[in-house]
């Protein structure tokens, strides 16, 4: 009897948001909490509750908090008022995710 393995290998997903899902996670909270410190107590709070349901690195989680920083800050008033053209800019890209951490 032969026996055959297959081995494969994991490809990244192919995703147009660069980074990881948990700096993305990370940069949105200091966003809500408007400082650029993650020790910050708000930051803390917001980071767990948040990475608590979304520890998978894909491209979904990725694009979901693009567009929640991207909403803040249009919140805000900055962009234009416009989150969407937000998403859409590839060159909008926050400082813990640019920086691979914090």
């Amino acid at each position: 009897m032969l026996i055959f393995v297959i081995t494969t290998t994991a490809h990244p997903e192919d995703c147009e948001i660069p980074g990881k899902t948990l700096h993305w996670i990370a940069d949105y909270c200091m966003y809500q909490a408007e400082t650029d410190d993650f020790l910050d107590e708000k930051v803390q709070t917001c980071f767990e509750k948040n990475q608590g349901y979304t520890l998978k690195n894909t491209c979904e989680n990725k694009k979901k908090y693009k567009m929640k920083i991207c909403a803040h800050l249009a919140g805000m008033g900055y962009i234009n008022g416009n989150a969407e053209l937000c998403f859409k800019d590839m060159e909008f890209v926050p400082p813990t995710v640019r920086n691979d951490g914090i």
